[in-house]
């Protein structure tokens, strides 16, 4: 039952994405494993549209291809009902994507796709919300911290940033926040 998923996972949407990952024409495997990670894929999935909250105004080189990503998930969603297909393309794509820059000039696209994605595969998506503005904060002030080789304070404000449930992806000159 749908209390027994909610045991084992805090939303019950894994177990949508659980069904997706097998072709409607062969049997699926239900187990507790699978649907956790199910919700794991779900996670990644919105991590992935909560990147639509922090892209960067400067320009970048990298630019992304939403429409050709749409038109093969459309492909394989056309090609009977090929929703493994369909959720491997979106899992390249946003593998390709997640530790990118994403330039704001593609915010329209990323709305869109984020849409579309949607109207698919119903996971809610863009119903993810930005951080707060003092979780916002925090970042800027760990940013700061890890400019100045201030680790101990750094490590202080991500502990208390994944005590709100906000994890932090590190690079060079960035921070990605994603949802724990």
């Amino acid at each position: 039952t749908l209390s027994d998923i909610t045991k084992h996972v805090s939303d019950p949407l894994a177990f949508r994405v659980l069904v997706l990952q097998s072709s409607y024409r062969n049997r699926a495997d239900f187990n507790l494993e699978n649907l956790k990670a199910a919700y794991s894929r779900l996670m990644s999935y919105r991590n992935f549209s909560a990147l639509r909250h922090q892209l960067d105004q400067e320009d970048s080189s990298k630019s992304f291809d939403f429409k050709h990503v749409e038109t093969e998930i459309s492909k394989a969603m056309n090609d009977d009902l090929n929703s493994p297909r369909a959720l491997a393309e979106l899992s390249v794509f946003i593998n390709q994507f997640e530790n990118s820059q994403i330039n704001s000039n593609q915010a329209s696209e990323l709305k869109d796709f984020i849409k579309f994605l949607d109207d698919i595969f119903g996971f809610g998506l863009g119903s993810v919300e930005d951080i707060t503005d003092t979780q916002k904060e925090l970042l800027k002030n760990r940013l700061s911290k890890r400019q100045t080789k201030d680790w101990s304070e750094s490590d202080s404000i991500r502990n208390k940033l994944v005590s709100d449930g906000i994890g932090i992806i590190d690079s060079e000159n960035r921070q990605i926040w994603y949802r724990i």
